[in-house]
């Protein structure tokens, strides 16, 4: 029902609202306003985006095109798409098709007055004027709308790229100029019918314009000739027979895409539980079975990538309101099989190697040359798992069905976690071989930072050890007091004059090193001070303190002092943090507080 005293409101909609449909925006207000006079306030034009960029400008080269062909950018601010301005709007209008699908998947009901630019435009060619209603101009303009969606099926381009317009975000300004010119031409069409609607003294002058552009390829090419007068009945009857066959394709094609996609939910819910019988049978060494399970794995994922393929799924995926959703599907799947088939077999492939048991052949010495053989197989993992987490990040989720979006979500989280994972497990193969001497020994400064006394990186470095490593053979060569530590007159290397005037020379006290939270600072400090001290150049710096000494118990199991003490997994935060300090509360304590420390560490 015609509502007089509200404006007829016109929504154009892109993807980032600040190109196409903030041009086209701006093109149609000022159009209608040249057209329209004071009378141009019965049309109400907006913009949105279905990824708005909220309160961005719009874009430069844009602004620039837009400019060179009278429009104005001044106050323009980019806003979201959402279901609220969809079913607010009379009229929507799309740069591309995908757009519209958009629109239509917020409110179904905006199917009938929502378009692509392009195809407007040529649509509204087809209007004829003297047809509308005679009433008031608000009836008139929804009446329009009417009759272009009636026309719809009128408009057959060659390509059906034909009625989208070209993105020119990130593009040359050559692109932008090219792109803001087809949407000039879309909008002055538009907003010839819309105008002469408002004020059917125009209909005369938007006819000469109609005429003008009745040579334009294009538009030959949308209007089929009308049928004969006597061959109208059996094109009806031609017609109707094509529309039930394309009802019935639709409807088999509906439930084939019902039918798969519940097929590939499943074959995927029954490989869910084989990743964690996978995992176990890896850490128990039981390669056979390791095997075995994979390879069932895969199965299922294979069949689930199978079910969601084939021109069904191809073409489902272009339907205007769930085509998002059948595509989101599809990529879920191709990204769980990619994951099975690619990314676990070299992982699993060097996992019986890599267990702790078999890298750590007896007392102190690891083994590091499986950690090297395991390289390329660990690289090979995070390179695919890699371009799995791009493909699933690709995935727009703006639209899509709940249940399809948690599941796009679910898939995003376990695909970091595994991306997490891999990488720390290729990094670890790449530089532990050479950090545990490889190449020959390395010795390394084992600071321990104790939390009771905060600094940068965690703690004031009480105690301090030399660590040598040599082919996988891992000693401590000695074990002392920060009190051993001479401090140096200034800072023993260059860390730039912005260091200096946020820290000045405190840093050079061994126990004020890591002052800054960067440790590589530390680090560079403490070696500097070191080699100072006693003429050693050592390869690098460990740092531990007392919550990390009690995760690496949990490993190794406890241990017992010279005393009988024994320090757990759970005993050693508090008894390093504030055990010891009620054993040895003065100040005069601070020697045998030390070598207390120093037998822990």
């Amino acid at each position: 029902m015609s509502t007089p005293g509200r404006p007829f409101r016109v929504l154009y909609v892109c993807t980032g609202n600040i190109c196409r449909s903030a041009v086209a925006e701006r093109l149609l207000r000022r159009d209608l306003a040249a057209r329209l006079g004071a009378q141009s306030e019965l049309v109400q034009v907006e913009s949105a985006g279905v990824r708005g960029l909220v309160g961005e400008p719009i874009d430069p080269d844009s602004a620039a095109a837009l400019t060179a062909l009278g429009g104005s950018p001044d106050g323009f601010a980019a806003r979201r798409l959402d279901a609220e301005l969809v079913q607010g709007a009379d009229l929507v209008i799309t740069a591309n098709r995908k757009h519209r699908a958009n629109v239509v998947r917020l409110d179904p009901s905006a199917a009938r007055r929502t378009f692509t630019m392009r195809e407007l435009a040529w649509l509204a060619d087809l209007v004829d004027l003297d047809a509308l209603p005679a009433s008031d101009p608000r009836a008139r303009l929804e009446a329009v709308v009417g009759e272009v969606a009636a026309a719809r099926g009128s408009v057959r381009p060659d390509d059906r790229h034909d009625l989208d317009v070209e993105d020119p975000y990130g593009s040359p300004p050559a692109v932008h100029r090219r792109t803001t010119d087809v949407i000039a031409e879309a909008t002055g069409a538009t907003a010839g019918l819309l105008a002469a609607a408002a004020e059917p003294g125009l209909a005369a002058s938007v006819a000469g314009e109609r005429a003008a552009r009745s040579g334009r390829p294009e538009a030959r090419r949308t209007r089929p000739a009308p049928p004969a007068r006597g061959g109208r009945r059996r094109t009806w009857r031609i017609a109707l027979l094509v529309v039930a066959a394309l009802v019935l394709l639709l409807l088999a094609a509906a439930a084939w895409l019902g039918w798969t996609g519940m097929k590939a939910k499943q074959e995927l819910d029954d490989a869910q539980p084989l990743v964690g019988e996978v995992r176990t049978a890896v850490l128990q060494g039981d390669t056979a079975r390791t095997k075995t399970l994979v390879a069932e794995l895969q199965q299922h994922t294979a069949a689930a990538r199978s079910r969601t393929g084939g021109p069904v799924w191809s073409l489902g995926a272009h339907l205007p309101a769930y085509g998002d959703d059948l595509s989101a599907v599809r990529q879920v799947t191709l990204s769980v099989d990619d994951v099975a088939r690619q990314v676990l077999p070299p992982l699993v492939g060097v996992a019986a190697t890599l267990r702790p048991e078999e890298l750590r052949t007896g007392g102190d010495h690891i083994a590091l040359q499986p950690l090297r053989d395991a390289q390329p197989a660990l690289a090979t993992a995070l390179t695919r798992s890699l371009r799995v987490q791009r493909d699933v990040a690709a995935i727009e989720t703006v639209g899509l069905v709940p249940q399809v979006r948690s599941a796009v979500s679910d898939l995003r989280g376990d695909v970091t976690e595994l991306v997490s994972t891999t990488r720390a497990g290729q990094q670890a193969a790449r530089l532990i071989p050479p950090m545990l001497g490889a190449d020959g020994p390395r010795r390394y400064l084992l600071a321990f930072q104790t939390n009771a006394e905060v600094r940068g990186t965690g703690g004031l470095l009480g105690a301090y050890g030399i660590l040598e490593a040599d082919d996988g053979e891992v000693r401590l060569q000695a074990l002392g007091s920060n009190s051993d530590l001479d401090d140096p007159p200034r800072l023993p290397v260059n860390l730039g004059p912005d260091f200096v005037r946020l820290y000045g020379q405190a840093p050079r006290l061994w126990v004020n090193a890591n002052a800054s939270a960067h440790f590589p600072y530390a680090a560079q400090i403490w070696l500097a001070s070191w080699e100072r001290q006693h003429g050693q150049r050592l390869d690098g710096v460990v740092a531990t303190d007392p919550v990390a000494l009690g995760f690496l118990l949990k490993a190794t199991g406890p241990v017992r002092l010279p005393s009988g003490q024994e320090i757990t997994a759970d005993n050693a935060a508090s008894l390093m943090l504030s055990d010891v300090y009620r054993r040895y509360p003065s100040f005069d304590d601070n020697d045998a507080r030390d070598r207390y420390l120093q037998s822990v560490a």
